[in-house]
């Protein structure tokens, strides 16, 4: 240790920010060596450094964070926990980047590590809840509800206030998380027939949130198609496409200039979730059979080129094809529009984004506000536009990761001045960092609004096709941390939906037949609404999983279908290598989960119209050897059946049990089945 005491303490004494790069280097391969190098010596010496170079040396001092975290002792939780408000320290100064992200990710899994092995005490626990529970920076609910009253009065007001409630949040992926997860209420609100003018506001809220996939932009002499940056989010929160769904439906039911304006957000959607576009079919139809007959010149090129656009991807389904063929859709088909069809390219120098929302910051009287923007790919666009809303600002944008570099400077920009809006080609991975200077006001703070995006190429990376095992529809602000941190209240509700019954479970299974159930999405509210209050964990599974509505307000909602939940139940309790998993239930299914990854029936073998015995034992041929667990099956007949089926040196190594758990158990239990396989999902 003393070595690596002296090795850290030299990085502090170099003159230059590239020495101290150099040695920190050599330092984190000393540790390598060094068992449980982390102390507080180590993390006094540490800050010391980021006090002297700070961001100079900035791709060098979060990763060393993220090591320390990885490589720490957990056992000493005095020394975690100091760690962690260090490396939170460090995020919070990278605001909005993505080492700002893999820091926080670092500091979770130590923390949840340290909890499920029981390190901390309770005063420890309770300092860790505190760190890892996220703070809300808006009172997003109450600001919600006032833009509902205004449309409850048929007021475009509503609508209003809703884009300006997106635009205060702290951060895109607030935005993201909101539009999710929170909206719901303000759907409802639309449900009742509203004024052409505020729905008219809704598709230009959805407008802006849905963002193009692709920015064809001028370079010199060549033509190079850009990205957001961050339009992996679109994936991770997968719930935008179906609020949007939500949303779509109401619009294509009312006006019919508003059904062909809404195209241009199918468009989008139809670009932003391939994988997702079957649910998408019914709306374009109908979309396009109005605008078919229409004299509309806008939706209707954007309908004729969209549907050149179908017509020859050979990914879309020829029945779908088949069927918009057959639609009537003639003036669309003999449009001039149906054609390839493609953005315009703009040069670098004149690139203006308009999508997703700007993000709101306020600078104090006397204060400074900085946000930094880390480019990670070469050739990048580096993209910003901002204003005050009064009085005047002074501003500064600056390169970081290297001596300071000073690119742009503005003093006293008055609000009535148009925005700040600029872009710059980045052939080199950096740090940004963009300042807003109030220090010359003594008494009036200001709010600036930005739109700060980063564009990268475009490598066309297709998207995974299938969807997420299990899925949740609304996530409440406990998410996983009920099954870490200590003495949190929640319930967990299993449903089970087959085509003879329908199951529950919480505490006991109660099973009633489908065909004493006169309404079954009733009966499901009924039953988690007579649960008690506290924070609801609802499962739902069945053979193919539907989206119900109806349930989503008595708690935190995920589906799966029943053959994976009953896979990973199984897997979890037996920690086998290779679990097979078999269900007669509607018919024979099976998952194989292999070292905690999931294998759905689609990908693994067809069952279809095989007896138990022969699928089983085409499974422990192809995955064998491997524990096969199996529900509604006769075990002894099939047992003596696989036996003669397999060979003998996968059979000796194999073995072939019942579960002990009923599908409805499996169901109560698909949160927690959620944390425990995320990674692998």
């Amino acid at each position: 240790m003393e070595e690596a005491h002296y090795l850290l303490s030299s990085v502090y004494a170099k003159p230059t920010h590239f020495e101290a790069a150099v040695s920190i280097d050599e330092f984190e391969k000393l540790i390598e060596t060094i068992e449980n190098p982390v102390d507080n010596q180590i993390l006094k010496q540490t800050r010391k450094i980021c006090q002297k170079f700070g961001y100079y040396i900035f791709g060098r001092i979060p990763k060393l964070y993220i090591h320390y975290l990885q490589i720490i002792d957990k056992t000493k939780a005095d020394l975690l926990i100091t760690l962690c408000n260090d490396s939170l320290q460090v995020k919070e100064s990278l605001a909005g980047t993505n080492t700002a992200e893999k820091i926080n990710n670092a500091i979770r899994e130590a923390l949840v590590f340290s909890i499920q092995k029981g390190y901390l005490d309770t005063e420890q626990s309770k300092v860790v809840q505190e760190l890892l529970e996220a703070k809300q920076n808006v009172n997003f609910e109450d600001e919600l509800n006032i833009a509902i009253e205004e449309i409850d009065n048929n007021s475009n007001i509503g609508v209003h206030m809703m884009i300006d409630l997106f635009s205060s949040l702290p951060s895109i992926k607030d935005q993201f998380y909101y539009f999710s997860t929170k909206i719901s209420p303000f759907v409802k609100a639309l449900q009742p027939k509203k004024s052409v003018e505020i729905y008219s506001l809704v598709i230009r809220l959805m407008d802006i949130f849905l963002v193009p996939t692709r920015f064809p932009v001028k370079i010199n002499d060549s033509i190079i198609v850009y990205k957001l940056s961050y339009m992996n989010m679109f994936n991770e929160y997968e719930d935008v496409f179906y609020t949007s769904i939500d949303l779509l439906k109401i619009l294509l039911k009312s006006d019919r200039f508003i059904n062909e304006t809404s195209v241009k957000i199918i468009i989008k959607l139809w670009n932003l979730y391939p994988h997702l576009r079957s649910h998408l079919y019914e709306l374009i139809v109908g979309n396009f059979k109005t605008i078919n007959t229409s004299n509309s010149l806008e939706p209707k090129r954007k309908a004729a080129e969209f549907l050149y656009n179908i017509m020859h991807d050979k990914e879309v389904e020829e029945n779908f094809k088949g069927r918009l063929e057959n639609e009537g859709l003639d003036s669309l088909f003999d449009d001039e529009n149906y054609n390839i069809s493609d953005l315009p390219a703009v040069d670098v120098k004149n690139l203006k984004i308009n999508a997703g929302y700007p993000v709101c910051c306020n600078v104090n009287a006397g204060e400074k506000y900085a946000h930094y923007v880390e480019i990670e790919v070469e050739n990048s666009i580096l993209f910003w536009g901002f204003a005050c809303e009064e009085y005047d600002f002074s501003y500064t944008i600056s390169r970081m990761d290297t001596i300071e570099e000073l690119l742009f400077k503005e003093e006293h920009v008055s609000s009535e001045s148009p925005p700040i809006v600029g872009s710059l080609l980045i052939a080199n991975p950096g740090l940004y960092k963009f300042e807003w200077n109030n220090s010359f006001s003594w008494f009036r703070g200001k709010t600036i609004r930005y739109r700060i995006c980063v564009l990268v190429p475009n490598t066309q990376k297709k998207i995974d096709e299938q969807p997420k095992a299990i899925k949740v529809l609304n996530p409440d602000e406990a998410g996983d941390l009920c099954y870490v941190l200590p003495n949190s209240q929640y319930t967990e509700i299993g449903i089970f939906i087959s085509s003879e019954s329908l199951s529950f479970f919480s505490k006991t299974l109660e099973t009633t037949p489908l065909s004493q159930i006169q309404d079954l999405n009733l009966t499901i509210s009924s039953y988690c609404q007579a649960n008690d209050d506290k924070v609801k964990k609802i499962g739902i599974i069945e053979k193919n999983p539907q989206i119900r509505n109806e349930i989503l307000d008595f708690g935190c909602v995920a589906i799966c279908r029943d053959i994976d939940a009953f896979a990973l139940m199984n897997h979890d309790a037996l920690q086998v290598h290779t679990l097979i998993a078999v269900i007669d239930n509607d018919g024979i299914r099976s998952a194989v989960v292999i070292e905690g990854k999931l294998f759905s029936s689609g990908n693994v073998a067809n069952l279809k119209n095989q007896e138990p015995a022969a699928a089983i034992s085409a499974l422990l041929s192809l995955f064998g050897p491997g524990t096969v667990v199996v529900s509604g099956i006769d075990i002894e007949k099939l047992v003596a059946r696989v036996r003669l089926l397999v060979p003998i040196n996968i059979w000796n190594h194999s073995q072939i049990v019942l579960s002990d758990f009923s599908l409805a158990e499996c169901a109560a239990r698909l949160h927690y089945l959620l944390y425990r396989y995320k990674s692998s999902l």
